[in-house]
């Protein structure tokens, strides 16, 4: 009995890390921190900061070198997300910096950042849409 409980704990300390890896929903709502500073950590004290959310498939680009921009501006620091394609999906923000200099609008983007820059987050979010309900229950 003792090793039969040592291999099912086992079984699911393998299992378990491969399914908790990705947030299963058709709407989820990611959140990050304000971007107050620049890179060289002076304060932003001109302009407005607003961010871009973006989504890339893990499936069909997973080095993410095609992210689509599905939203612009946002001024909240989160944004909900709802999928309506089955599919792998690793959301990301940038920051943009908006500018008026001599009447010209300047605006500066930040790097993205991705949802599974950490191992603390899940790699991303996988939409599976509901299955239709078995039919033709009978007894055999």
């Amino acid at each position: 009995m003792k090793s039969l409980t040592l291999i099912c704990l086992a079984l699911c300390l393998i299992v378990t890390p491969a399914f908790a890896a990705w947030h299963v929903a058709n709407q989820t709502t990611v959140a990050w921190d304000a971007v107050t500073q620049d890179v060289d950590g002076n304060t932003i004290t001109d302009g407005a900061v607003t961010y871009n959310i973006y989504l890339t498939n893990a499936k069909t680009d997973p080095d993410k070198t095609n992210p689509v921009k599905i939203a612009e501006g946002i001024t909240d620091t989160q944004y909900t997300i709802t999928l309506n394609t089955r599919g792998f999906y690793v959301p990301g923000v940038t920051a943009v910096l908006t500018m008026d200099v001599d009447g010209e609008t300047i605006t500066n983007e930040s790097e993205m950042i991705y949802l599974d820059w950490t191992p603390d987050n899940p790699k991303g979010i996988l939409y599976l849409p509901n299955l239709k309900s078995p039919t033709g229950l009978g007894i055999q």
